[in-house]
């Protein structure tokens, strides 16, 4: 915005625009609101309802991922350089 004795540009912004966040009250970083956590629980039931008809594709397209995915792999061992060799490992 604005400021005196600065040049902010040729479209500095005048009047300073303000921005009004009509979610802000959804913000609980402790996760206690009880509010927030009923409104989430509609959410979150209504979505159920509406996607109950997809269960079958979800369970076919969640099949089909794990069958291109290796369940267990392992990498070559690669020096550090601090004198040890690292790999990792996943297992089923």
């Amino acid at each position: 915005g604005v400021v005196p004795g600065e040049f902010r540009g040729a479209r500095a912004m005048d009047p300073p625009k303000t921005l009004v966040d009509e979610y802000f009250w959804l913000r609980d970083d402790s996760r206690t609101s009880a509010e927030v956590l009923e409104l989430l629980r509609a959410e979150n039931a209504y979505t159920a309802a509406r996607t109950a008809g997809l269960a079958e594709l979800r369970r076919e397209l969640y099949d089909e991922l794990l069958s291109h995915v290796e369940e267990a792999d392992e990498s070559a061992p690669s020096a550090a350089g601090d004198g040890y060799e690292y790999f990792w490992r996943t297992l089923e």
